[in-house]
C-alpha cells in the first residue's frame, strides 16, 4: 500500500534538531571531534577541560 502526503504537509520544514544532527555528522566526517551536550540530563558536572573550552568559546567575540 502506498501513501501520498497531503499538499499542506509541504509547508512544514525540517526541525532544528535534524539540521543540527546533519551538521554534526558532516563535522565528524570532516575529522572534527565533537562533544554533544544536547542530549540527556547529566548527573555529574562535565570534565574540567570541557568547562574550560565552553568558557573560552563563550567569551570569544567571534562567537557572537
Amino acid at each position: 500500500m502506498t501513501y501520498t502526503l497531503a499538499t499542506r504537509m509541504k509547508a512544514f520544514q525540517s526541525s532544528i534538531f535534524s539540521e543540527l544532527g546533519a551538521y554534526k555528522k558532516e563535522k565528524i566526517a570532516a575529522g572534527h571531534k565533537m562533544i554533544d551536550l544536547s542530549i540527556g540530563n547529566p548527573d555529574m558536572p562535565p570534565a574540567d577541560f570541557v568547562r574550560e573550552e565552553m568558557v573560552h568559546t563563550a567569551s570569544a567575540k567571534e562567537s557572537y
